[in-house]
């Protein structure tokens, strides 16, 4: 079970349905005394539940009996304000942020003339750009097509911050001093790398997303070894593969960095991010700037 404040989880796995529901129930008997030994009081109404498959299909619907209440489960379940999806791409979620966002720059669209340069980037950065800071490591795999749709919309605001419709999207972030959105998303994964790495993260991220380091080279001893594949979306697409695929392409001085301050300000000045390792062709992110 994984506890968040008053928000519990279970989880489990199993080689058939009718295993995993019969654990699940278990598990969530052992909650429900667990509930009443502390005095405390579960809220059916927001009790959830999705099943999720190596083959990426839906099955048809199951119920699970949690104590006096049925669960049927969802092809997707809010958890901590995210949408997870039985496919795990985070397309729906990912719409639903761009979305809200899109709306918020129709508004600020509406009002231009009545703020300024600074007001007009205040609102941007604080109500619209702030929409996709939420946990981006955990919807960070998303589909190529979801991510360009987020550069699109951040494309946009800068476009309405400077009010210029001409200039090419490079310029403008040179302009505002701001990397690609598909940039933010591998700094923000060689930091969770790197903070795991130093035990900087929970232990469990170094005990089952990384695999040890490789000193058998003596040209690059900080590297990972990048675990193996068989598919992409659960395989090449993942935190296993793609974190060691990134953090191998790091400058040694990154890697090597005293401290996450240091290394947070050597990312910055890594400009060798967006390029045509596999990685990049693997997220789609590549491409992104010659579609928008």
């Amino acid at each position: 079970m994984y506890n968040f404040a008053d928000d519990n989880t279970l989880s489990a796995t199993a080689d058939t349905i009718r295993d995993l529901i019969t654990i699940l129930e278990s598990e969530s008997e052992i909650a429900l005394n667990w509930f009443d030994l502390n005095e405390m009081l579960a809220n059916a109404k927001k009790f959830q539940a999705m099943i999720l498959n190596r083959c990426g299909r839906h099955n048809d619907t199951h119920d699970l009996r949690i104590g006096d209440f049925t669960i049927r489960s969802k092809t997707s379940v809010e958890l901590l304000g995210i949408d997870i999806d039985f496919k795990l791409n985070f397309n729906k979620y990912v719409g639903k942020l761009c979305k809200k966002a899109a709306g918020q720059l129709n508004t600020l669209g509406r009002h231009l003339h009545f703020i300024d340069f600074y007001e007009r980037k205040a609102l941007t950065e604080c109500f619209v750009q702030s929409n996709f800071n939420f946990c981006p490591l955990v919807w960070f795999f998303t589909s190529p097509k979801s991510i360009r749709k987020i550069e699109s919309i951040q494309e946009r605001a800068l476009r309405l911050l400077f009010q210029d419709y001409t200039s090419t999207y490079e310029d403008i972030l040179t302009r505002n001093g701001k990397n690609k959105f598909s940039t933010k998303l591998h700094i923000c994964l060689a930091k969770e790398i790197y903070k795991t790495l130093n035990d900087l993260n929970p232990s469990y991220m170094k005990e089952e997303v990384f695999i040890k380091n490789c000193r058998e080279s003596s040209r690059h001893p900080n590297d990972l070894i990048k675990q193996g594949f068989k598919g992409i979306t659960y395989g090449q697409r993942s935190l296993r593969h793609l974190g060691p695929e990134l953090w191998n392409k790091l400058p040694e001085e990154c890697k090597t960095a005293s401290s996450l301050y240091t290394f947070k300000n050597l990312m910055k000045t890594w400009t060798n991010i967006n390029c045509n390792c596999r990685m990049c062709k693997a997220l789609g992110l590549n491409s992104i700037s010659d579609e928008l």
